[in-house]
């Protein structure tokens, strides 16, 4: 499982990259996840991506509405 979240990793760093993300560990844990803090537009974007299975967060998530 971890080398095909390394494989995902790679095909969606562009995503991470464009939405100003960072992936908060190097590599994907046992389980394939990969901690990353991204702006809304970046998990929306994540979550319509084929190679993301799941997307868990632990904090609420609200646009930034004071830009």
């Amino acid at each position: 499982m971890r080398e095909s979240a390394e494989e995902a990793l790679g095909n969606i760093s562009g995503i991470i990259q464009r939405f100003d993300g960072q992936q908060l560990s190097e590599h994907p844990d046992l389980l394939g996840s990969i901690p990353i803090e991204i702006t809304v537009a970046g998990i929306n974007a994540l979550a319509e991506s084929e190679l993301v299975k799941a997307v868990i967060e632990d904090r609420s998530i609200y646009p930034n509405i004071f830009k």
